[in-house]
């Protein structure tokens, strides 16, 4: 479990660093004429989907819980879902008409003349064509122009009459109190996702690690149990690799000199019959079965107890729990100043401004 969670920090890194670059740069202006989704977030999603279901085949072969096979599963969905909202939103509009493209592919064309009016909801629009309609993701690339031109279309064509607003003017009201910047960001629900994302992806981490270091340590419940001889030993980096009389190979971290090394020797010398605890896992390169040894038991002695291992485990994971922690409470902030300045963008200097919110500023 440990080397799962290690390598799902690892992962986090580039994802989290390619997402605040994403962020901050905010794209150059939508391309005129097209109505998609980042492709950066279809970027995140493919690799969401990926890694998790890597993860959580890796989990379910290695013996691990069955709940952590479903906490991965459910992550790699939502990998899913994004991917699937990228392909569904997809518009391509010119002087002439636009088509609507979904999921499957399947387009649908229309003239301008056709629009009869548009709804406005929290985080997307509605096109309406008669009894048709196209939505309009709020978190698309160019959903604000796309809407901005289908009106001048509209009034051109109706002698400088507005697009119908198929709405009460309470609920767009009520719309402009559920954004988060008041209004004006240019498709503020981008950012919304976001946060949304950046905040599940580093909380979740978080909480993996948490719940392994202060929910689920070196235990006999935690732990199989085996009867067994050592016949020989070796040490590889910073790992005592020990061959047991049963067939397996057993690994012990001897990185905080939990073991000494001289009490294997004298157990594989004289064949000692000792009761191990240990997890499974499996080696990356050679996907075999490793079994990491948490505790080993001679009779009623312990040549290396739960404690020793606990207190090994301290000193991996609760650094890398800290900082994880750490990164979380900088992204809430962040979160928290880009909201601020979002909602009040008038009160602060238009740098800061330009910085965080580049072509997305509603004039």
């Amino acid at each position: 479990m440990s080397t799962i969670l290690r390598a799902i920090s690892y992962a986090l890194v580039p994802i989290l660093v390619s997402g605040i670059i994403s962020y901050i740069k905010n794209h150059e202006k939508p391309v005129q004429g097209r109505v998609t989704l980042s492709p950066f977030i279809a970027i995140i999603g493919i690799i969401d989907c990926a890694f998790f279901l890597i993860a959580a085949f890796c989990s379910l072969y290695s013996g691990e819980d069955t709940w952590v096979s479903v906490v991965f599963v459910i992550f790699a969905l939502l990998g899913g879902a994004i991917i699937a909202a990228y392909l569904n939103c997809r518009i391509y509009y010119n002087d002439d008409g636009f088509v609507a493209k979904n999921f499957f592919g399947i387009k649908r064309r229309f003239t301008y003349d056709e629009v009869t009016g548009i709804k406005i909801n929290n985080y997307e629009a509605f096109l309406y064509m008669g009894n048709r309609k196209v939505m309009v993701d709020s978190l698309s690339d160019g959903d604000d122009w796309f809407l901005i031109f289908v009106e001048k279309k509209y009034k051109k064509l109706h002698g400088g009459k507005r697009l119908p607003e198929l709405k009460k003017a309470a609920d767009i009201r009520k719309h402009e109190r559920w954004d988060l910047f008041r209004g004006n960001i240019i498709e503020g629900g981008y950012f919304v996702f976001l946060y949304f994302l950046m905040t599940l992806m580093i909380g979740g981490t978080l909480a993996l690690c948490a719940y392994k270091f202060y929910f689920a340590p070196p235990s006999v419940e935690n732990c199989k149990e085996a009867q067994t001889a050592f016949v020989s030993y070796g040490a590889r980096n910073d790992d005592l690799i020990v061959v047991a009389d049963d067939g397996r190979t057993y690994t012990i971290s001897l990185a905080k000199g939990n073991l000494d090394a001289k009490r294997i020797s004298s157990l594989c010398i004289d064949k000692t019959p000792v009761s191990v605890y240990y997890t499974e896992g499996k080696d990356d390169q050679t996907n075999k079965a490793i079994y990491y040894i948490e505790a080993i038991a001679a009779g009623d002695t312990y040549l290396l107890t739960f404690e020793e291992t606990y207190a090994w485990y301290t000193d991996e994971m609760e650094p890398l729990i800290y900082i994880i922690g750490f990164f979380l409470a900088l992204w809430f902030v962040f979160v928290a100043m880009s909201i601020i300045i979002g909602r009040h963008p008038e009160k602060f200097s238009p740098w800061i401004v330009n910085k965080l919110f580049k072509n997305r500023l509603r004039k």
